[in-house]
């Protein structure tokens, strides 16, 4: 009775124990965002903004008699107090409040379906909000922390002409840094993307923010103290015909091509063996890498050069760093030699088999390709196979290398090319293109690309060679249809196999 009991206790612990386990790994979530309508500053582990589910399976959260002034409000839910859902595009979710007053807010959410995430503000009462304006941003030199919205000593005090503002004095800034900001109102963010302010020099600043509520609008002057001599370690080209812009001061190295001091304040890049198609490029040049410490334009504009013809260049770039100015001399020295495009006859054309890097390069003129005397000796019941590709594999068995670049005849499945055929237009494809079937002969062939033809004249005559006929023995053979796919288990047709059309009986 004793072990009966003992056993019956132990089962009771364990169940007890599963649903403990299954309350435990229940998701939990949070509404997190604006301060004014949630209470805390999007905060994900707030337990007072936690959502409750519901008896359809959506979770549910009520915000009762919340002040709030006119504007947006953003938000987030939080799952399990890590993951943020964000909506369908990636942004903050909104709430929309068209005048002051108390508002209950419901916020529904489906989860693991972010497009049901959905909040709705009824107004049910009058409130008077004060409006706070603030700023954040960085560099943390200026703002005390970066981008903390909920920093008070941030905030802006109003003006006696209806502005909010705030000067910071004697702050010490870094060209390379500069100032990246936006301001905070009543504990919303700014809709938009952040404002940056370039800093042209280091040193001390006393910088001052100010916001118009009224025109919704705000701005950020800087009005320097003391600023750093700049020292110019080297002057760079960035721009279109050195390899592309440079991102100001997120360098890409690949960007900025350095320039050689010949004296104190003159310095050149030359260029040789440029390509450059005909057209209109810009550039500029930029002191350390970072064009907000000095550049030329320094204006915010750039430099810009018109080739009137494609050709092979000499670049010469002189930047005076005592005049402002920056030149740029060119010198054309040969002309952009394109190469011939290419194509390939794939298949049994001259003793070849089917293989991804075999085939008969035709001869490329005036637009058109051309192969003459092709020999297809007829290996199946008297017919040779083929197709056409611009690029070949390096192995094999690389089908799926050159399937982007194969071009067969437009039909539902190999295409005979009769005698009444020959010396008219096949069409041609590249979008699933089928094999051409053709009697053994010798032929020549024309196709253009641009038209997508195909002309075939036959120009001798052989006698077909035999087929070889297998059977299909082990799983570890390998078999490719005409389209070159690779078969696991070939049926009755013809395939290619070890580089050789055969038939499988």
């Amino acid at each position: 009775m004793k072990k009966i009991f003992t056993l019956m206790s132990m089962a009771l612990m364990v169940l007890a124990l599963g649903f403990s386990q299954k309350a435990m790994a229940a998701d939990t979530y949070v509404v997190a965002g604006s301060q004014a309508m949630l209470g805390s500053n999007w905060n994900g582990t707030d337990v007072n903004n936690q959502m409750t589910p519901q008896s359809d399976g959506t979770m549910k959260l009520v915000k009762s008699s919340v002040a709030l002034a006119a504007g947006t409000y953003e938000y987030k839910i939080v799952k399990n107090g890590s993951t943020w859902i964000p909506d369908g595009m990636g942004n903050n979710q909104k709430v929309y409040i068209s005048e002051e007053g108390a508002y209950d807010i419901t916020f529904t959410f489906t989860p693991d379906d972010a497009s049901t995430i959905k909040a709705e503000a009824v107004k049910t009462g009058s409130a008077h909000v004060d409006v706070t304006y603030l700023v954040a941003g960085v560099p943390a030199s200026l703002f005390g922390t970066e981008w903390d919205s909920s920093n008070t000593d941030n905030l802006l005090a109003e003006q006696s002409d209806g502005s909010f503002s705030k000067t910071y004095e004697n702050v010490e800034l870094t060209a390379s840094v500069g100032i990246q900001y936006k301001f905070i109102i009543n504990g919303n963010w700014e809709e938009g993307d952040n404002h940056v302010v370039s800093v042209p020099n280091s040193g001390i600043y006393n910088v001052k923010f100010t916001y118009w509520p009224s025109d919704n609008y705000g701005q950020c002057d800087i009005d320097p103290v003391t600023v750093n001599p700049l020292v110019i370690e080297v002057m760079s080209i960035t721009g279109e015909l050195t390899g592309g812009w440079a991102n100001g001061d997120w360098t890409n190295e690949g960007a900025w091509r350095d320039m050689t001091q010949e004296s104190e304040n003159v310095w050149t890049l030359v260029v040789t063996g440029a390509e450059i198609e005909a057209g209109t490029y810009y550039y500029k040049a930029a002191a350390n890498h970072n064009w907000n410490e000095y550049c030329i334009p320094g204006d915010g504009s750039n430099k810009e050069f018109t080739f009137d013809e494609s050709g092979i260049y000499t670049l010469k770039f002189v930047a005076n760093t005592e005049t402002d100015e920056l030149t740029l001399d060119v010198e054309k020295t040969g002309n952009i030699v394109v190469p011939d495009p290419t194509l390939f006859i794939l298949g049994e054309a001259n003793d070849n088999g089917w293989a991804p890097n075999v085939g008969v390069e035709m001869t490329y003129l005036d637009g058109k390709f051309t192969a003459e005397d092709v020999t297809f000796k007829g290996a199946n019941d008297g017919f040779s196979y083929f197709s056409f590709t611009t690029k070949l594999a390096d192995n094999p068995d690389d089908w799926d290398y050159i399937t982007p670049f194969r071009i067969g005849a437009v039909s539902d499945g190999d295409f005979l090319v009769t005698e009444e055929l020959l010396g008219q237009e096949i069409s041609l494809t590249s979008d699933g293109g089928q094999a051409l079937k053709i009697p053994a002969g010798i032929y020549t062939l024309g196709v253009n690309l641009e038209t997508m033809k195909l002309v075939l004249t036959k120009t001798g005559t052989i006698d077909p060679t035999a087929i070889e006929t297998v059977e299909v023995e082990t799983a570890n053979n390998v078999y490719y249809n005409l389209q070159g796919q690779r078969v696991a288990a070939p049926t009755k047709g013809i395939y290619i196999h070890n580089g050789r059309k055969v038939i499988v009986k």
